[in-house]
């Protein structure tokens, strides 16, 4: 697995950590597609993803290689939150998961509210 993903459990319940703080350029790729492989190979259908992107640099680019991996792996996620955002990170995650269905995508002030949100009914 990729160094930047990690497995939590917060109240019973296995969460997919995808750590792209303070990446930019080929490292940000590179993780995004870590993260990509890390999501099929779980083999499960009900994944819930914290996604962390505090300082990073998210560009176009990056922002289209997350929506085509997005458009790859959306029918094994349930829910997914980002944590980190800023401004103009959250136009373009909009952008990135405009595949995905609004009402499992969140932005999040804290890893904790996050860790709650995805673990509610």
């Amino acid at each position: 697995m990729h160094p930047r993903i990690t497995s939590l459990t917060h109240k019973g319940h296995d969460i997919l950590y995808v750590d792209y703080s303070r990446l930019k350029d080929e490292e940000y790729k590179s993780a995004i597609l870590g993260s990509q492989e890390a999501i099929i190979g779980m083999g499960k259908n009900d994944i819930l993803l914290l996604v962390n992107i505090e300082n990073s640099l998210l560009t176009k680019e990056i922002a289209a290689i997350q929506r085509e991996v997005s458009g790859r792996t959306k029918h094994l996620v349930k829910k997914i939150a980002l944590i980190g955002a800023s401004p103009l990170h959250r136009i373009l995650a909009n952008l990135a998961v405009t595949a995905l269905n609004a009402k499992i995508f969140r932005f999040l002030k804290t890893r904790e509210e996050a860790e709650d949100w995805l673990t509610a009914p």
